[in-house]
């Protein structure tokens, strides 16, 4: 008899098998109320959840059992695995969107940074805007921390086609200005404390956000017709042949061609 076909006529043994054993059960707590000794009452209670045991046991195995069970496996073991290579490439969460991530986590992401925080992005206008984040620079240079700024010129031709992606055009020029006005003040303010404040714009199309705090990072891709808010996002820790060297790379090698800007030269 196929599986299919036992579990399709079986179903009334399980419940046979039950009721059988709970009323063997009941019997034998019943005469045990009313004091009558024996060891066939203990048999009878005995029996009685065997029975009811073997049914539980018999229905489970026949739901998830041979290729069922097989199947379950098999589905453990490769989510195992996944999970493994993830953590093995420094992948330690993912969010569908960037809005999900909580307000509150951006800024304790990059407060304990000791000697690394790296932004880039289109603007970053949440940092730049956020008191908090102030005094996480503050702090930040004043024991040494590295903070660099790296963010799209908002008056190339990039920036315009991000503006025609994101469907506000004017919208990202502003931002990004007002962004810089943030930056180019933190870097004034820190200018005489043992860590650097640098800022940056860059000219090619965005591909990508990323937040550093030393050795763990928050990457976004951008999506073509989609704003970063609503991009997949990732952390990703520095390990061993892990990921996050390819972004620490490809930060580097923008940074590298990118324009610095000063009190002097910001774009106000």
């Amino acid at each position: 008899m196929d599986d299919e076909k036992f579990q399709r006529e079986n179903p009334l043994l399980y419940w046979l098998f039950i009721a059988v054993g709970a009323l063997m059960v009941v019997i034998s707590f019943v005469l045990r109320a009313k004091n009558i000794e024996s060891i066939w009452v203990d048999v009878l209670l005995n029996i009685g959840a065997s029975l009811i045991a073997t049914a539980g046991i018999a229905f489970l195995y026949q739901r998830f059992g041979t290729n069922s069970l097989k199947y379950y496996t098999e589905q453990l073991l490769h989510n195992f695995h996944i999970t493994q290579r993830a953590l093995e490439l420094g992948i330690q969460d993912l969010w569908r969107e960037r809005r999900h991530i909580p307000n509150d986590m951006w800024n304790s992401f990059t407060a304990p940074a000791i000697s690394d925080v790296w932004l880039m992005g289109i603007a970053e206008l949440g940092f730049s805007e956020d008191p908090t984040f102030h005094r996480i620079v503050s702090d930040g240079t004043e024991r040494g921390c590295n903070f660099k700024f790296l963010l799209l010129d908002s008056d190339t031709n990039a920036a315009r086609e991000v503006e025609e992606r994101e469907g506000g055009v004017g919208l990202v020029h502003g931002r990004i200005r007002r962004a810089l006005q943030g930056f180019i003040a933190m870097q004034s303010e820190n200018k005489s404390k043992k860590g650097k404040v640098e800022v940056r714009v860059y000219s090619h199309v965005p591909q990508v956000s990323i937040v550093r705090s030393d050795d763990d990072f928050l990457v976004t891709p951008y999506l073509f017709y989609r704003t970063g808010n609503s991009s997949f996002t990732f952390r990703v820790r520095k390990v061993s042949n892990g990921i996050a060297d390819h972004y620490i790379e490809y930060f580097e090698k923008i940074w590298t061609g990118a324009q610095p800007l000063e009190d002097n030269d910001s774009k106000e």
